[in-house]
């Protein structure tokens, strides 16, 4: 059966680009005004009209038939020459935007009031360009029968992301069919019979989509594996046997280091660098998707290796048994096999049915049944199906797809697609292929996120804008959609990768169009190149001539390499520039002759100014400056970037901001605002910027010196911004207190906004609209660093707030009414939304009031999760007196974290708090003293305790008996510096124990005799000397006691691993690394020596 498409072929979405432009004012105006004549254009579209109905029938058949590929390649190209012909009508015949400003008049209406120019020898070539692209399509129409292709109806509709099938699928819990293959990795990764120093290679070989990826991540991130290395590392290898960049990612891992640690050592150095690094430590590696087959390179890499490494392993994935032989020439690689039909069933549900059950679609469990044979027992195939299935919900599609002529169709010599990844790209609307086949540019194994890609197809036009739609908008709608389907799968680091197989079936799709030169095409033509990804350095003159010959080029990305003014000077089409992590200070002033260039990537680039070549770039919509760590200033005339709609400056430190940047009336997108200490009143200029939406910093607000400065409601029409950062940095003192409040009162928001962070106010009271219950749509507000402040703003009265965090507030002595509402005859709940709070680094306050009774409701009645940290003069938990209350405070509480609060006293002390669920108590010596009084019992719903850092002689056995409720599943204890005995017949009462957690107690002697709980599946001992020894497996004293335990740890208590933890603070932090952890914005939290990050509010501007 020959499959109609649902959205048509991917060459459609570029006719219908190409038809909008021919039939646009600006190219008619063109035609009239300077009297050429319509007639060739008339015929060019009658002719794009004849071949775009056969479009679909040739891009079904190219797979099987080269000759039909090669017809669809040649009408790409005259495409691709009818759409630059319109675009050098348009820039070269219109006067620029520019021109329009200079003459005062709109660039609307001067688009629609041209005079009748003369014709121009340029203008005399318009109608030849015509005829010659005229005069090839009518050949390329001539062979259509011959090629024996047919007219086929188009099932056009709107484009609709939010067809698919709600689904179970977990990330990583998508595995099936690998256990076995999994413990036999294992057990080959823990086995100590190696009677070799050297490091152990275990290679995995299969076929493409079989899984070695899978297979591989789910042996590295096992728990068992990772506590028998002392380090570990993944590099994904790809076709480019890099031993320089494999041997640095390693020694990054290692050292934990940045980066640009090592960036100008050789190999050489790295490797004794590795070396020095590995000596004494038992390391694991992962080399992913080798393809090199060069023994000599591989033995160049090994050489890093070639010391002692008693246990050390290190495994290999690769497609090539001989790879396998080459790399372990005496060990018999793991052979990973289809998985079979049962298991691509579970696979398949699991992707496409609700609950990853069947059972609510028995006509098309049927027919799944009938396609999952058709995979053959390969993952990917499986996974790629279930994208397409699930965004086909009706059993007429399904059978289509289970009886489609690419089933049986054999691919031609030149490259081999999976059919089920076929159908997956040949369902897609013809604006997901383009942008799908777009990434083809990208190198194999190339890592990319979702801002980075929608801001490349924004530029290049390839988002559908719907109306009242943004571009972020839909470009997030597209790429959640190529997610769905699997063509995109996420990485552990949040950005995103696309399969081999994948990424070969864009490569085929986009055929020489759209490439990455790298060392294995250098000799490709490049003549017919549109998109390139540079991924090597050239070095070689033919390379660069090689290079200079795409003429057409509209991208090029070159992360980390310079670029020779000479070839922008050859690139005369781009659109798209990425130059990220430019590595040189100066950019050449050629780049200013890029005319048609829309985004421009300079990203963590070296450069330490633009030059003012740039300002001439007026069809840039696109500027990307994030991380520019030597650039402190942006062009004067940056203004005349008119068509700007992006600029992203985030973590570059900007003196101030241009005095013309208010002319950039388009710009939707400013990351950051810093007012200069030479013109503080340049913020007025925010006032003009009405189009910006989004999240915007406004830093360097200590530099504006007096209310003149700053307009009244300056950000009051900015009503697309959904996010407001406030900065004051610096410490210089500032006698007009008054100035910082008065600068606050100014800059009140619209109402609609979303999200409030205020970092470093220096005012002693907030201003009377921060609380206002007009901003009924404000979900979360941070107020940090507001040293002076000694009230807190009445952010109770916010109906949709629901996280709230507060630190730094160093002259805080109390919190009180005014927190929960400015009316103490306001019936309104207060924080009625709220669900998370954090309270944190006020070294004064003491204490939380509350006069008024909390009502039915309660104080906080959603609050799910207290974080409380650092607040060493608090003494009470809980805000008010017990006998003011009549309803628990905190109804709803989940999680309650409270660490380095040597002064509370009082723990919950009244309330039933039948939710809570985990408490996590440390640094807490008084509240810890009167532990007898907590009554835990109480909370019926408490599955996980923590209890820490216990420094009381009198402890010397825990714990007591009736202390701990019986629901608990998890107890951890931490540094109880005295305890010697555990409490047997307590801990019997905790029939429910499974996991149990003893850290640092270096007096506890043994484990009592009562034996642990038979519930109990989980035990750790770490850094606790005596039981170590008692714990050893079957020699142990108290091994009997712990033989019926599943899973059994102990930690040694190793120099380095003492080292470190000494280095931890225990019972609070100066106020020199307050101050750095409140600058780098992020909380830590040290648990086993390893700092976990609780909150991290993302103030970096």
């Amino acid at each position: 059966m020959a499959l109609d498409l649902v959205g048509g072929a991917f060459l459609s979405s570029l006719f219908q680009s190409l038809f909008d432009k021919m039939a646009s004012s600006e190219i008619l105006d063109v035609f009239r005004k300077k009297n050429l004549n319509p007639g060739p254009l008339k015929k060019l579209k009658i002719l794009l009209n004849s071949a775009e109905a056969v479009l679909d029938d040739a891009e079904g058949k190219q797979l099987g038939n080269p000759h039909v590929r090669e017809w669809l390649l040649q009408l790409k190209e005259e495409i691709y020459a009818a759409e630059d012909l319109m675009i050098e009508i348009c820039e070269e015949c219109l006067p620029t935007d520019v021109e329009c400003e200079s003459l005062g008049r709109p660039r609307k209406v001067m688009r629609l009031t041209l005079p009748a120019f003369s014709k121009t020898a340029c203008e005399k070539e318009i109608e030849p360009k015509i005829q010659e692209i005229i005069d090839t399509l009518k050949l390329l129409l001539e062979q259509k029968t011959h090629l024996g292709l047919e007219e086929t109806s188009v099932h056009n509709g709107p484009y609709n992301s939010q067809r698919l099938l709600a689904t179970s699928i977990v990330e990583g819990s998508d595995v099936y069919g690998r256990e076995d293959d999994k413990e036999k990795i294992i057990d080959l990764l823990l086995s100590n019979d190696d009677s070799s120093n050297k490091i152990r290679v275990i290679p995995i070989v299969g076929m493409g989509g079989i899984g070695k990826t899978t297979l591989a991540g789910l042996v590295y991130n096992n728990d068992r594996v990772r506590k028998s290395f002392d380090v570990k590392a993944w590099v994904t290898v790809s076709l480019n046997f890099d031993a320089l960049r494999i041997t640095k990612t390693i020694l990054q891992n290692v050292e934990k280091s940045d980066s640009q640690a090592h960036d100008n050592k050789d190999l050489n150095q790295l490797q004794e660098a590795l070396k020095k690094a590995l000596k004494g430590r038992k390391f694991f590696f992962v080399l992913d998707d080798v393809w090199n087959k060069k023994y000599n390179l591989w033995h160049e890499f090994m050489r890093a290796f070639d010391t002692e490494a008693r246990g050390s392993k290190l495994i290999v994935t690769t497609r090539d048994e001989n790879i396998a032989s080459m790399v372990a020439p005496n060990v018999r690689p793991h052979q990973l096999g289809a998985i079979s039909d049962e298991e691509c069933r579970k696979l398949l549900a699991k992707h496409v049915f609700c609950n990853g059950s069947s059972s609510a679609y028995p006509n098309m469990e049927v027919i799944s049944r009938k396609i999952v044979e058709r995979c053959k027992g390969l993952p990917l195939a499986v996974i790629s199906l279930a994208g397409l299935l699930r965004a086909q919900p009706n059993p007429k599609e399904w059978e289509r797809i289970l009886h489609a002529d690419i089933w049986e169709m054999q691919n031609n010599d030149d490259v081999e697609i999976l059919p089920s990844l076929w159908l997956s790209y040949h369902y897609l609307p013809p604006h997901l292929k383009r942008c799908f086949a777009y990434c083809s540019l990208f190198p194999h194994d190339y890592e990319f996120s979702k801002k980075e890609l929608i801001l490349l197809w924004r530029a290049e036009n390839l988002l559908a804008i719907q109306k009242g739609q943004r571009p972020k908008e839909t470009g997030e709608d597209y790429f959640n959609d190529l997610v769905a389907r699997s063509l995109f799968r996420r990485t552990p680091g949040l950005t995103y990768v696309m399969h081999d197989l994948v990424s070969d079936l864009a490569k085929f799709v986009s055929a020489e169009f759209c490439f990455s030169w790298d060392d294995y095409n250098t000799n490709t033509s490049k003549s017919k190149a549109r998109h390139l990804f540079l991924s090597t350095k050239i070095s070689d003159i033919k390379e660069f001539e090689a290079l200079s010959k795409a003429k057409y080029l509209r991208t090029l990305l070159a992360p980390k390499w310079g670029m020779k003014s000479s070839l922008l000077s050859a690139a005369q089409s781009l659109r798209v520039l990425s130059l990220s992590r430019y590595p040189y200070p100066d950019l050449p002033d050629s780049i200013g002759d890029l005319k048609y260039l829309r985004y421009l990537n300079l990203s963590s680039s070296q450069i330490k100014i633009l030059p003012d070549t740039v300002c001439k770039l007026h069809n840039l919509q696109i500027l990307l400056l994030s991380y520019c760590h030597l650039l402190t200033r942006l062009p004067n005339k940056i203004g005349s970037l008119i068509n700007l709609l992006h600029l992203d400056v985030t973590g570059t430190p900007l003196g101030d901001m241009p005095e013309d940047l208010y002319k950039l009336k388009s710009l939707q997108f400013l990351s950051k605002f810093v007012v200069g200490k030479k013109n503080g009143s340049s913020i007025n200029q925010l006032q003009k910027l009405l189009h910006l939406y989004g999240t915007i910093c406004i830093s360097g607000l200590e530099n504006i010196v007096g209310v003149g400065d700053i307009a009244e409601t300056i950000l009051k029409d900015l009503k697309f911004v959904t996010e407001l950062i406030f900065r004051w940095n610096g410490r210089s003192e500032n006698s007009d207190l008054e100035l910082e409040r008065v600068a606050l009162e100014r800059l009140l928001p619209h109402t609609d906004l979303r999200i409030l962070k205020i970092d470093g106010y220096r005012g002693t009271r907030f201003v009377d609209w921060l609380g206002d219950s007009s901003f009924s749509n404000v979900t979360s507000i941070s107020l940090e660093g507001c040293s002076r402040c000694r009230l807190l703003p009445p952010l109770g009265q916010l109906p949709s707030l629901e996280e709230l965090y507060i630190s730094g507030f160093d002259e805080l002595e109390r919190i009180g009414d005014e927190f929960f509402s400015s009316s103490t005859s306001s019936t309104i709940v207060p924080f009625r939304s709220l669900k998370k709070l954090v309270i944190q680094f006020m070294r004064s306050w003491k204490e939380w009031s509350r006069t008024t009774a909390y009502g039915e409701a309660g104080v906080l009645p959603s609050l799910t999760c207290f974080y409380i940290w650092n607040c060493e003069q608090l003494v009470s938990l809980l805000p008010g007196e017990p006998q003011q209350q009549t309803h628990t405070p905190f109804p709803s509480l989940e999680t309650l974290f409270v660490e380095t609060c040597p002064m509370l006293e009082t723990f919950l002390e009244w309330g039933s708090f039948s939710r809570l669920q985990s408490i996590h108590i440390q640094f807490c010596g008084k509240l810890f003293a009167l532990r007898r009084n907590w009554d835990l019992r109480r909370f019926t719903s408490l599955t996980s305790l923590e209890l820490g850092d216990c420094y009381d002689s009198l402890v010397g056995s825990f714990p007591e008996e009736g202390l701990l409720p019986t629901t608990l599943t998890s107890l951890t204890i931490t540094d109880f510096e005295y305890i010697e005995l555990l409490n047997g017949k307590s801990l019997q009462q905790l029939t429910s124990l499974e996991r149990l957690s003893i850290v640092r107690c270096e007096k506890l002697r043994s484990l009592p005799e009562e034996r642990l709980p038979p519930s109990l599946s989980f035990l750790r001992i770490h850094n606790c000397p005596f039981l170590e020894g008692r714990c050893q497996r079957e020699n142990g004293e108290d091994w009997h006691k712990i033989d019926h335990i599943s899973r059994r740890q102990r930690d040694g208590t190793s120099k380095k691993r003492k080292a470190a933890e000494k280095a931890v603070p225990k019972a609070r932090m100066s106020d020199e690394d307050r101050n750095l952890v409140r600058g780098a914005k992020i909380n830590y939290i040290y648990v086993d020596g390893v700092m976990e990050i609780i909150w991290c509010s993302d103030f970096v501007c």
